[in-house]
């Protein structure tokens, strides 16, 4: 447990690890993306940058205010086994903790705003959705170009019959390096989504992973991503069926222009024991230009015969017969890219609240 005391001891052995714990390796895609991470800052921000709404009955604390019992869950979902994530650990002071009581029904999302200035910042996002509760946060993450390095870990524990929803919203400025790592427990007939927006950083390396510890559990993980210029994006999502009859649900689509580069894995597991479970997949990417690159591939890990998976991978351009004839109704042609892209990425953007779903098409016409 992390009490105060043990966040002391939490940072000293996170220090520790750093001289032993390797930097993170990449077993895949390394003739698409070729970057690696080598180094770490020199000095990290200890400003406390999140901006939060909360309607009742939330609560929501930083570091000096909240609950022991809630500190004491710090840590225990993510993992260290790298120098960033032993690093993150050693130098975190912008925490957020968000506490969402039984059986509350929060109609309003929960608002949690970020704009990083200093070069380097390390933020954490602790949920406890309590038993029956149901919510949405609502992650929006900005920065200045002065900001290079962004640690950013996400826990959540969804307990049993509980029902949330995670959208993180990532339009950082194209100097940043964007390391996530989010991770998500989730209970007895309890339901977890997330969705991602990743459409900002030169450098984003994000991985998402989803324990169904009860049965009846279920997770669904939608995800967008646009790059252009010269991003690169190196994105893995993977959910475990850790318990019987639980239910997965992964989709992800994205585009990339110019010499955009992108990675992306998705794991379904179902362990050895667990029957009845159901797993789906599916990712389908935009190429807008002959230098953007794309190396995508689903995976099941599938231990017994008594489940139903599904996984599927698709790799398209623009379909030029489509552009013709809106061009030849008179429709400008950058219009007409502008039109098709909408279509493509709008049913992903349906569940997410107005003024998120604005900002994010706003993005994403702009971009073409």
């Amino acid at each position: 447990m992390t009490t105060l005391n043990g966040m002391k001891l939490l940072k000293e052995n996170s220090k520790l690890a750093l001289e032993t714990l390797p930097f993170p390796t990449r077993k895949y895609g390394i003739g698409i993306l070729g970057k690696e991470i080598n180094q770490l800052p020199d000095q990290v921000s200890i400003q406390n940058v999140y901006a939060f709404t909360a309607p009742d009955p939330v609560g929501i604390y930083t570091m000096d205010n909240a609950p022991q019992e809630l500190l004491g869950l710090l840590g225990t979902l993510s993992e260290q086994k790298n120098k960033i994530d032993a690093f993150h650990y050693a130098n975190l002071h912008d925490l957020v903790v968000v506490r969402i009581l039984q059986g509350a029904d929060v109609k309003e999302p929960i608002f949690l705003t970020t704009k990083l200035t200093d070069s380097a910042h390390i933020q954490h996002i602790l949920v406890v959705a309590e038993e029956g509760s149901k919510a949405m946060i609502v992650d929006e993450q900005h920065a200045t170009p002065e900001t290079t390095f962004h640690s950013h870990v996400v826990e959540v524990m969804v307990h049993d019959h509980a029902h949330l929803t995670f959208v993180t919203h990532q339009n950082l400025n194209k100097n940043t390096w964007h390391l996530a790592r989010k991770y998500a427990r989730v209970g007895k007939d309890a339901h977890c989504n997330w969705f991602e927006a990743n459409l900002g950083s030169g450098y984003s390396r994000v991985r998402t992973r989803t324990m169904l510890n009860g049965v009846g559990a279920q997770s669904k993980f939608s995800g967008i991503f646009f790059g252009r210029q010269e991003q690169c994006l190196d994105l893995v999502s993977t959910t475990d069926h850790l318990a019987d009859q639980t239910t997965s649900l992964m989709q992800v689509r994205g585009a990339l222009n110019d010499k955009a580069k992108a990675l992306h894995r998705g794991f379904i597991n179902i362990r050895k024991g667990f029957r009845n479970c159901k797993g789906a997949q599916k990712e389908d990417t935009l190429l807008l230009s002959k230098e953007a690159e794309i190396d995508a591939v689903p995976n099941l890990e599938i231990e017994n015969n008594e489940v139903q998976c599904t996984h599927a991978s698709s790799i398209t351009h623009l379909n030029d017969e489509k552009l013709f004839y809106l061009e030849s109704r008179g429709i400008d042609p950058q219009e007409a890219k502008r039109a098709m892209l909408e279509g493509f990425f709008l049913a992903m953007l349906d569940e997410l609240p107005e003024e998120v779903k604005a900002s994010i098409h706003h993005q994403i016409v702009e971009r073409v």
